[in-house]
């Protein structure tokens, strides 16, 4: 299909702003359309899950719509946001479709632990979005990826790292490898 010649439309966004990139109106049918042909030629590629880069970036409904139509093995977005409830919702609103990662872990759960070695809130083993009831096989937990990787107070110290995956490895939630964390042989950043 051809899509050149669209023009915006004026509808209003249906998620955050991101200056970063283009902003798609995904109440168009057009766009619609245009993802899931996306969507459906990736898979012809041999992609068989999405990782949705900025998930609020429109709503989590379009989201359940696209996994709905591309039926991928897995799905999970990345909706930054530490707050629970946030995520909680983002989730529930693809229609339970898809995961999200545990930004309310590692925001306000292994971050404070490890840079201060006050593991006391870690003995629950309820914590973050992973410990909650009916999410933690929708809660994606890391301890860095290629965004916070380089950011200011992410979980900085080799031991540290390792304490963490000990942790996300051992706990609720689905667990998620950095890359050069397991390749890397050394952890600095």
């Amino acid at each position: 299909a051809n899509y050149q010649g669209c023009r915006p439309t004026g509808a209003n966004d249906t998620g955050d702003d991101f200056s970063g990139a283009r902003d798609l109106d995904h109440t168009s049918q057009v766009v619609q359309n245009g993802v899931k042909e996306y969507l459906s030629r990736l898979k012809e590629l041999g992609f068989d899950s999405w990782r949705w880069d900025i998930a609020k970036g429109f709503s989590s409904s379009f989201f359940g719509d696209y996994i709905n139509a591309s039926n991928p093995y897995a799905s999970v977005g990345e909706y930054w946001d530490g707050n629970q409830n946030l995520l909680k919702a983002w989730i529930n609103g693809t229609g339970g479709k898809s995961a999200a990662f545990d930004f309310n872990m590692y925001y306000d759960i292994l971050q404070p632990a490890l840079n201060s070695g006050n593991y006391s809130v870690l003995a629950s083993g309820f914590t973050g979005l992973a410990g909650q009831f009916g999410f933690a096989d929708k809660a994606v937990t890391f301890i860095d990826n290629h965004d916070t990787f380089v950011k200011p107070g992410s979980i900085v110290s080799n031991d540290n790292i390792m304490k963490g995956y000990a942790y996300i490895l051992t706990h609720h939630g689905i667990p998620c490898v950095f890359l050069p964390h397991y390749y890397g042989g050394t952890f600095k950043k």
